[in-house]
């Protein structure tokens, strides 16, 4: 509730004065005011307490430092999470929810966090014709499978290979993820020998 109060009143401020030509304090009146200020302080206060939590963390990987302003609670969708132990390490990892007080595992924050970053760095790599940053794991399902370290970072599931067990050139995605460690180059090579 204090978050939907603190985002309302953004809009509100935005809202007022440019279409409505009074301020927010005259159309709410000056108790209703005070008390939506309150209710947004508190709240930025308890943000910023989350946010700082979150920073004091040792990520595994940069990628994950980089998405905490995308961490949620799965439950409520809550930006006030923390970090149990900020002082564990990988999947030990834990979450609670200043809001609901739910308890959430390591995945269940940092998958949907890291998809939500990534999205738009992928958008603009595939359209350079790149490939993108991050790939969907077939281990917990998120787009969080960190490409250029080939490991989730999410669940820590690793690439079975990375290069092609035959020329040992970089796998692509595709080929990392569906083949049996074997580059296209090679397979079509091996395939056409097979068919002689």
């Amino acid at each position: 509730m204090k978050e939907a109060v603190a985002n309302s009143l953004h809009l509100i401020t935005q809202f007022c004065e440019p279409h409505l030509d009074e301020r927010p304090v005259e159309i709410l009146g000056q108790e209703c005011w005070d008390l939506m200020l309150s209710v947004a302080t508190v709240f930025e206060a308890e943000l910023k307490s989350c946010q700082d939590n979150l920073r004091s963390v040792e990520w595994p990987f940069e990628q994950i430092a980089d998405s905490i302003a995308f961490m949620v609670c799965p439950e409520c969708e809550s930006r006030l999470v923390k970090v149990n132990d900020p002082a564990a390490r990988r999947g030990a990892i834990t979450f609670i929810c200043q809001s609901c007080q739910e308890e959430v595992d390591y995945c269940g924050v940092v998958g949907p966090a890291v998809e939500a970053r990534m999205a738009g760095e992928n958008h603009w790599r595939v359209r350079g014709g790149d490939e993108p940053a991050t790939c969907t794991c077939p281990e917990c399902g998120h787009d969080a499978l960190l490409v250029d370290e080939d490991e989730c970072a999410a669940c820590f599931y690793e690439f079975d290979y990375s290069h092609c067990k035959w020329c040992e050139e970089r796998l692509s995605v595709d080929e990392r993820l569906y083949s049996e460690g074997v580059c296209g180059s090679c397979q079509h090579r091996y395939d056409r020998i097979m068919a002689e």
